[in-house]
């Protein structure tokens, strides 16, 4: 009783780990299990919209000099979504079919969040 109750355990387990992406968008050369989603953002910058869901912002430094962040901002079009940059209270991404830069007011943000692997398992008694 107690081999199939710990395969039956070890079951749920190797189900649940192989459900979870492994993709790391923060730290190089180490993969680490982490939740990715877009927040809508109506004129916000994306760095409040995803302090608000517990989560970080995905980022990156304008340049080595600069103490400004740059965030990934998304704007769904007629036709298909479109990635930008979000620094103030726009998304400011390239328009292919109009041929120019555009700024949108209404757009999504990258949110990462740090994913647990394991689920909490109640403690087996030992009879």
């Amino acid at each position: 009783m107690k081999s199939i109750l710990q395969f039956g355990l070890l079951a749920l387990l190797v189900t649940f780990c192989t459900s979870q992406v492994f993709a790391d968008p923060i730290v190089s050369h180490h993969y680490k299990t982490y939740s990715v989603s877009w927040f809508t953002s109506d004129k916000t910058q994306c760095y409040a919209v995803c302090k608000g869901h517990g989560a970080a912002a995905e980022s990156m430094k304008l340049s080595s000099a600069s103490t400004q962040n740059m965030y990934v901002c998304r704007v769904q079009t007629k036709t298909n979504n479109e990635y930008g940059s979000n620094t103030s209270d726009n998304c400011l991404y390239y328009d292919t079919l109009a041929n120019k830069p555009v700024k949108a007011a209404k757009f999504q943000c990258l949110c990462v969040k740090r994913a647990s692997i394991l689920p909490k398992l109640p403690k087996l008694q030992k009879n």
